[in-house]
C-alpha cells in the first residue's frame, strides 16, 4: 500500500446529504465541501460521489458558485449512508507488477449505526467508474469479509503500519470478532504488504470511531510521525492516552537499540536556542570568574536577574541558587509555551528513525 502523500490521479469525497452527521450545523456544510473542491481541484482532479440526482444538481451549483472549473471535478450519482469516503471506500494498492488493484474490505459503519449497507457497496461503484480491478477481502478463517476501514490504518508506504488496539482489540465496536493481534498483523502482512506493525494504545477521547489513528497519529515521510499529545494533565484522559502512546512509540525505538532520548535535529536545537534566548532577554550569558580568588565568592544576584553559581573554594561547581518566584513563574510560563515544539527521536530501525513531533492541542478546539 502506498503513502498517503505519493502521486495519486484523484481525490474521493461523497458529497454531504445525512443531516444527523452534523446536527444542527448542516446548512454551511455543503458550502464547506464546495470550497475543499475548489482548493483540491487546483491540483488534481476531484471525484465526488453523489446520494441522488438532487444532490448531483445541488453540488453542481455550489462548486459553479465557487468558481471550480468543471475540468477540475466529476460528479457521480450512487446511494450513500454517509459521506466518510475514506472509510468505506477502497483502498488501492500495487500489485507486483505495479497495476492498480482495489481492495474492498467491508465496512459495518465503525460498529455502531444501522444504516451501513449503501456505504458498503462504494467500492464496487469505484471499480466501475474507473475500470480498475476490484477484490473483496475475505478474513483469513473463513467467516465473512474483513471490515477495515482507511481511518483506521497508517502506512508509510514502506512496509510499516500504524493501528490502535482501541480500534481493533477493544471490546467495544468490535469490527471483526475473534480476531487478535495476530490475526490482524497477518491480515496486514497479506494485503498491505506491511511486515511491521506499530501499536499505539488509545485515540481521543470521544472519538466516533472509537480508535482512528488519523486522529492522532500520521506518517509525514517514511522515517517521520506527527503524533498529537495532550500535555495538560487537567484533561486527564488525554493527557494519559496521548501520554502512553508516546512511550510506545519511545519503545518501538528501544527495542531496536534506540534508548529514545531527546535527540532533536539541528536545525531544531538551533531553533529552540534562539526561542530561550528571546523568551527570556533579561538572561545573558553567564562569565566564569577570571581571577583564581573569585572562585571561592558566593555571587549574588546581578541586575540582569542571571543565573549565578556558586564555587567552593577548590573551584568545584555545586547546585545553583534558588530561583526568585519571579524568575520560576517566568520560566514555567516559557517551558510550557515551547511543549508544542517538542520533539523526540526514536529509531524503529537503526537505518530510519522515526521523529516523534508532539504538538500541543490549543485550548478549546477539537482533536485533530
Amino acid at each position: 500500500m502506498p503513502a498517503e502523500w505519493a502521486p495519486h490521479a484523484a481525490t474521493w469525497l461523497a458529497w454531504p446529504h445525512h443531516e444527523p452527521d452534523w446536527p444542527g450545523k448542516f446548512p454551511p456544510i455543503p458550502w464547506v465541501y464546495a470550497e475543499i473542491v475548489r482548493v483540491l481541484a487546483r491540483h488534481e482532479r476531484v471525484e465526488v460521489i453523489c446520494h441522488d440526482a438532487h444532490a448531483r444538481e445541488s453540488a453542481r451549483e455550489r462548486l459553479t458558485a465557487h468558481g471550480v472549473h468543471p475540468d477540475g471535478y466529476r460528479l457521480h450519482v450512487a446511494r450513500t449512508d454517509r459521506v466518510w469516503v475514506r472509510d468505506s471506500g477502497p483502498i488501492g494498492v500495487h500489485r507486483g507488477d505495479g497495476q492498480v488493484e482495489l481492495l474492498d474490505f467491508g465496512f459495518n459503519a465503525w460498529a455502531k449505526y444501522d444504516n451501513w449497507k449503501h456505504d458498503d457497496e462504494v467500492p464496487g461503484h469505484v471499480a466501475e467508474w474507473t475500470g480498475l480491478p476490484r477484490t473483496a477481502v475475505p478474513r483469513h478463517d473463513g467467516q465473512g469479509p474483513l471490515v477495515l476501514e482507511g481511518g483506521g490504518i497508517e502506512v508509510n508506504g514502506a512496509g510499516r503500519i500504524m493501528v490502535t488496539e482501541e480500534w481493533l482489540l477493544s471490546d467495544v465496536q468490535v469490527r471483526n470478532p475473534g480476531y487478535g493481534r495476530a490475526d490482524y498483523e497477518r491480515e496486514f502482512a497479506t494485503w498491505l504488504g506491511c511486515d511491521e506493525t506499530i501499536w499505539l494504545g488509545e485515540g481521543c477521547v470521544g472519538d466516533d470511531t472509537h480508535g482512528h489513528i488519523d486522529d492522532i497519529a500520521r506518517f509525514t515521510s517514511v522515517d517521520t510521525v506527527v503524533l498529537a499529545v495532550e500535555r495538560d494533565p487537567a484533561d486527564d484522559e488525554n493527557h494519559r492516552r496521548s501520554m502512553d502512546n508516546l512511550r510506545r512509540l519511545q519503545h518501538v525505538g528501544g527495542a531496536h537499540g534506540d534508548d529514545g532520548r531527546d535527540a532533536p535535529p539541528r536545525e531544531l536545537r538551533q531553533f529552540l536556542h534562539r526561542q530561550r534566548r528571546r523568551d527570556r532577554p533579561h538572561l545573558q550569558r553567564c562569565q566564569r570568574p577570571a581571577r583564581a580568588e573569585h572562585a571561592g565568592r558566593m555571587f549574588p544576584w546581578s541586575r540582569d536577574r542571571r543565573h549565578p553559581r556558586r564555587r567552593s573554594r577548590l573551584g568545584a561547581r555545586h547546585a545553583p541558587l534558588p530561583l526568585p518566584a519571579a524568575a520560576r513563574a517566568a520560566r514555567a510560563s516559557t517551558l510550557r509555551s515551547r511543549a508544542s515544539r517538542a520533539c523526540r527521536r526514536v529509531s524503529l530501525v537503526p537505518a530510519c528513525p522515526v521523529w516523534i513531533v508532539a504538538r500541543e492541542r490549543p485550548e478549546g478546539t477539537m482533536p485533530p
